[in-house]
């Protein structure tokens, strides 16, 4: 539903210039939603690599401070996903093409975390999950009525996963359950 012609003029180049790198508006289309979701992968990097270089003795209060304001998930690349996401329903070349980067980001994100957190297999699977839960209720907290009492108690509850002994336990009941996936004996280096 966009004209090649108006995306050149907001970028300010010509549109011979722009054809010359994205032949057709898929391959624009498809270069853009490549692009958001890298940049994603990138500020997860950096807020993992934060965490992990923190000192041990600072490490629970580094991994909060990363999920009590959930403003490390309400960022102009999520933004820009969710908008995409909610198009994508509608348009299935979307869809597929976001379906793709998606599967990109997920293999990035799990790349990063196992980087930094070799040594932690335990922490691996819960900063999985706490990044999955950041990620699934910034947007829908922007929609509702009460948003900060609600913003606020969702960033309690995550904070609570993310650095309580009660947590730690509740996670591993739930890999034991069968849950969560186990990381038992996993390699987490990526080797």
């Amino acid at each position: 539903g966009f004209s090649t012609i108006a995306v050149a003029k907001a970028a300010a180049i010509t549109r011979p210039a722009m054809l010359y790198h994205f032949c057709n508006r898929e391959q624009l289309v498809a270069a853009t939603v490549n692009h958001v979701m890298r940049m994603r992968a990138d500020r997860f990097g950096a807020m993992t690599q934060a965490m992990a270089e923190a000192p041990a003795a600072e490490r629970k209060a580094a991994v909060f401070a990363s999920f009590r304001d959930l403003s490390s998930f309400a960022t102009p690349e999520y933004m820009a996903f969710a908008e995409l996401a909610a198009a994508s329903r509608v348009d299935a070349g979307l869809a597929a093409t976001l379906e793709s980067a998606v599967a990109a980001y997920q293999d990035a994100r799990i790349a990063i975390t196992r980087q930094y957190m070799q040594h932690s297999s335990s922490f691996f699977r819960k900063l999985d999950v706490l990044t999955t839960l950041a990620e699934g209720v910034v947007l829908p907290m922007r929609m509702v009525e009460n948003r900060e009492q609600r913003e606020a108690a969702v960033r309690r509850f995550i904070g609570f996963l993310a650095t309580s002994a009660e947590a730690d336990a509740l996670f591993d009941a739930a890999e034991r359950a069968g849950v969560l996936p186990s990381t038992a004996g996993e390699d987490v280096s990526g080797g």
